[in-house]
């Protein structure tokens, strides 16, 4: 994964709230996974919810994809 130098700028706390960007850093795990962005901001990192971090989980559906998703043996 390649951080832009706006995302770089905010994971060494330049420019913005650390959780924010430590919650962006997990949205974007959670597509390295596989796992798309949801339609909704429904509490999981992978919804507008992640500027909200560490406040956010991934529901059961977005762990099971992980698990079963082509990376998932990487977690094992």
């Amino acid at each position: 994964m390649i951080l832009s130098g706006h995302d770089a700028d905010g994971a060494a706390g330049i420019n913005g709230a650390m959780n924010r960007w430590y919650g962006g850093m997990v949205h974007e795990l959670g597509h390295a996974f596989g796992l798309p962005d949801s339609t909704r901001t429904d509490g999981t990192p992978m919804s507008a919810s992640f500027y909200d971090y560490p406040n956010c989980h991934f529901s059961q559906q977005q762990k099971n994809g992980i698990r079963n998703g082509p990376y998932g043996r990487f977690l094992s």
